[in-house]
This record gives C-alpha cells, sequence and structure tokens, in this order.
C-alpha cells in the first residue's frame, strides 16, 4: 500500500471513529436558525448538543429546550440564567432582558458543549440548487468522466 492511500485509511478510520464515539455519547449536531443567541453562536454555526440532567445544570450553560408557542414546538438554544426550584430562566445573549416565561426541567434536551463554526452557513448552502450543482453534480460527473476514460484507455490496450 503506497503512502497517500495509508493516509487516505487512517484518515476514514478516524472520521469512522469520531462519528461512533459521537452516537455512542449521544452526542446531536444542532443547525443555528437564529439570531438570539449572536456573538456567542451564530447562524453560521453548527453546535453539538448532549443530554443532560436538569440537576446538572448551571448559571451560564447554554441549554436546548423544548418551547411551544402558538400550539407548535421549537427548540430553543438560550443562556440559563437562575435556577430556581422548578424552573430555569433563560437568554438569548443578544437579547435585552430574560425570557418572559421560565423552563420546566423537562423541556430540557441537552446542554451546548461545542461550537463548530461556518459548518451551518456551508450546510446552507448545500441545500441551494448552486450547491448541488457544486458539491455534488459536478464532482459525481468528473468522476463518471474519469471512468469512462480510464475504461475507454484499457480497451484501446487490449485491441
Amino acid at each position: 500500500m503506497t503512502a497517500q492511500a495509508t493516509k487516505i485509511v487512517l484518515l476514514c478510520v478516524t472520521v469512522l471513529a469520531a462519528v461512533v464515539i459521537f452516537i455512542l455519547s449521544q452526542a446531536r449536531f444542532l443547525m443555528v436558525t437564529g439570531t438570539s443567541m449572536e456573538p456567542t453562536i451564530t447562524q453560521n454555526d453548527i453546535v453539538v448538543m448532549l443530554p443532560v440532567n436538569s440537576d446538572k445544570l448551571r448559571p451560564g450553560d447554554i441549554i436546548v429546550y423544548r418551547h411551544e408557542v402558538d400550539g407548535k414546538i421549537y427548540k430553543i438554544m438560550h443562556r440559563v440564567i437562575e435556577i430556581n426550584e422548578k424552573s430555569l430562566v433563560t437568554k438569548g445573549d443578544a437579547l435585552s432582558t430574560v425570557d418572559k416565561y421560565r423552563v420546566r426541567p423537562d423541556d430540557v434536551i441537552g446542554v451546548v458543549v461545542l461550537k463548530i463554526p461556518y459548518v451551518g452557513w456551508f450546510v446552507r448552502f448545500m441545500n441551494t440548487i448552486w450547491g448541488y450543482v457544486l458539491f455534488i453534480l459536478m464532482p459525481s460527473t468528473a468522476l463518471i468522466i474519469f471512468e469512462i476514460r480510464q475504461i475507454w484507455r484499457e480497451i484501446k490496450c487490449k485491441n
């Protein structure tokens, strides 16, 4: 095996190991859709969230929780400001006041443990027609053309 092939295999094994670790740890990736946590977390970021028991939460933690608005449930990401016996007081970093509602411990989905900058922008771009063409259609077309040329050369060499 060549040195380059060894590097590729090592990279694939590393990525696979990272994926398995994240799956076993119950980590979840979340796209950021709002601006209430800027500048700490922006719409260009993806965050990694881990499930957490509400008794482990501390003021300053950034949590993801369920919140109902007009009969629809949303996932909200805000910072814990205060912890009471039966609820959490939360606030977005970009907002001037705390949230008018209180978060019940049962509504907490998890705590943010990692921010991956700019990946959210890339994922959003991939969901556009230009992203599809640039990152899916063009490389796959180039690969198909390359393989057809390889097959054609092999056929010509045999004749």
